[in-house]
């Protein structure tokens, strides 16, 4: 067993220092949604060149205890390259946190599969929660922080206007 560790170790350590050079540009959207609990950030995925090689979108859990990750797409031609662990290793350094796969596709199961086994650099990635799963997630906070006093999510229908 403890052989076993080691070479993933071995394995994890040499897929890091094999990672391409990329840049991220990140943006917010459905700025000012209502709907939303916590806001998700739309990301492009660029190699050294400046090139878009992907696209991915992702979330802070409404605690802020894991981010969702809801897509990861890397243009084909590129895949096996690197470029959606340097993504993955990106959202582990900005925010210390597990990440967890918002409706994981049949095709990328091997991808999210070797980084749960490999955890390079720490990084750890939850079971993904199906779309359904997150979506009943995202409901059940949205309404206990409506009922949250101060809330910013609640609409001025909700608040006691007249009250002092």
């Amino acid at each position: 067993m403890m052989g076993l560790l080691r070479t993933l170790s071995f394995f994890a350590r040499r897929k890091m220092h094999r990672l391409p050079e990329v840049s991220f540009e990140t943006r917010p959207t459905d700025v000012g949604s209502p709907a939303l609990v916590n806001q998700v950030w739309e990301v492009a995925i660029c190699n050294a060149t400046g090139e878009k090689v992907g696209e991915a979108e992702y979330g802070l859990s409404p605690r802020t205890d894991q981010v969702y990750v809801h897509r990861l797409e890397i243009l084909a031609p590129v895949r096996r390259h690197g470029y959606g662990l340097a993504f993955l290793l990106m959202l582990h350094r900005n925010y210390h946190l597990p990440v967890t796969p918002i409706a994981e596709t049949h095709d990328a199961g091997p991808f999210w599969g070797t980084v749960r086994k490999l955890q390079p650099g720490g990084l750890v990635v939850m079971s993904s929660l199906s779309r359904a799963d997150w979506l009943d997630e995202r409901a059940r906070w949205r309404c206990l922080q409506a009922e949250l006093p101060g809330s910013s999510n609640a609409s001025p229908a909700d608040q006691d206007v007249g009250k002092p």
